[in-house]
């Protein structure tokens, strides 16, 4: 309840109890897709978030904790926007807001495009955030072609 997001120090689990150590390799199992319908939009400089479908699929038999106060061994969706010559123009990590149990769960996540006008690459994969750092899980990459516009 309430003392134990105020409780001061790391929990060793989740709120709901789920253990934020690294996940081991059985773990890693699973694949990822965006779906995104129509193009990214910018306005000035100004990254205008939208939500895109984020389908996940865990192969493995244990829960991936991505629900929590603390960011501490959640997993996370990066994206990175790449221009056609490979090139990183932008990237963002995501929170992804619930725990993603053995099977297949669909959300809704925001993504943030160039402030840029044209077509890139969107490519997504997941991150576990273990002693502060984005460690990327084994996981494939999806990779999906985009287009940025200016925000009437």
């Amino acid at each position: 309840g309430q003392d134990a997001v105020a409780a001061p120090g790391r929990r060793a689990t989740t709120l709901a109890g789920l253990p934020r150590d690294a996940l081991p390799d059985e773990a890693q199992r699973g694949a990822l897709r965006l779906q995104v319908q129509g193009a990214f939009h910018f306005a000035g400089r100004r990254r205008l978030p939208r939500p895109v479908t984020l389908t996940l699929h865990n192969q493995g038999t244990r829960t991936w904790p991505g629900l929590d106060p603390d960011p501490e061994g959640l997993v996370h969706l990066r994206t990175r926007f790449l221009s056609e010559d490979g090139r990183e123009i932008a990237r963002d990590v995501s929170a992804l807001l619930a725990d993603v149990p053995p099977g297949t769960l669909r959300i809704s996540v925001p993504v943030a495009p160039p402030a840029r006008a044209g077509r890139y690459r969107l490519r997504a994969d997941l991150v576990q955030r273990i002693d502060g750092e984005e460690r990327t899980l084994a996981i494939a990459p999806f990779e999906l072609a985009v287009e940025v516009r200016a925000a009437l």
